[in-house]
Formats: structure tokens, sequence, C-alpha cells
């Protein structure tokens, strides 16, 4: 075979399974077109860390809201999530915004001034931040 008719097989073979193999496949897009950098889950619902805030979706796909600075998150970019007991979302946030807590109708800022890298919640119910200079421990009222 010549060079000619390896290349135009190659680019042929190229493309043909490379159509077919997506051509089989089904993607759902569940975020706002932003970058996801953190998500959790909270019975049907998905919480995305995006840095152009919150999205809230359905399992299923369907967009149940979006929050963004003004609506009361302390930051737009979102880069960790946790979920307490009592359903409350922890959402840390870079560039120095902190960590907003939303019961859901209500949002509330702390840390300000802190980029906030990573949330965890222990069995007592402590909420740890993981922030650009150590770890902060919240145990609800006391710091």
């Amino acid at each position: 075979m010549n060079k000619f008719l390896q290349i135009i097989f190659t680019l042929f073979l190229s493309v043909f399974f490379t159509t077919t193999s997506y051509a089989q496949h089904t993607f759902t897009n569940y975020t706002n077109k932003n970058n996801v950098q953190a998500l959790a889950v909270d019975a049907d619902t998905i919480w995305l860390g995006t840095d152009g805030g919150v999205v809230k979706r359905s399992k299923d796909g369907t967009l149940l809201a979006k929050y963004i600075n003004s609506d009361g998150l302390c930051n737009n970019n979102v880069v960790s999530i946790a979920i307490d007991k009592q359903g409350n979302k922890w959402f840390g946030t870079d560039n120095g915004g902190g960590v907003s807590k939303f019961d859901g109708t209500n949002w509330t800022t702390y840390l300000n001034g802190n980029s906030v890298y990573a949330i965890a919640i222990d069995n007592e119910g402590n909420k740890w931040f993981g922030t650009w200079n150590g770890v902060s421990k919240f145990d609800g009222t006391i710091w």
C-alpha cells in the first residue's frame, strides 16, 4: 500500500471508530457550564460547587436552583462542600471568601477572609475546615 492510501485508510478508521464509540453513549450535563470543583449528595439532591457558585440539581438532572454571591454565598468560587446531620450545607470557597452555611433558607458566613479547601464533619457534629493557613474546628458555638 502506498503512503497516501495508508494515510487515508488511517484517517477513515480514526473517524469511523471515534464516531461509532461516541454514538453509543448518552451524556447528561448537570452543571451550569462552570468547572465543577466539589459535590455532595443529599437524599435526591446533588449539590455542585463550581467556579461560578452553587448549582442544586435533582438526581434526574432537573435544575432546582443556582446560588451566587448576591444570594448570600460568601464567594462564587466554591471548592468544598459538606452536609451535616441537620441538613445544613457548608460551602468552602477560595479567594478569601470563607465558608457559607445554608440551612435551606438562610445563609451564614464564617471564616471570612480565609480560603476553605476542605470540610469534614465528625461523629460529634464538629465541623473541620482546611484553610490556606491551617485547620479550624467549629462545634456549632465555639471555634
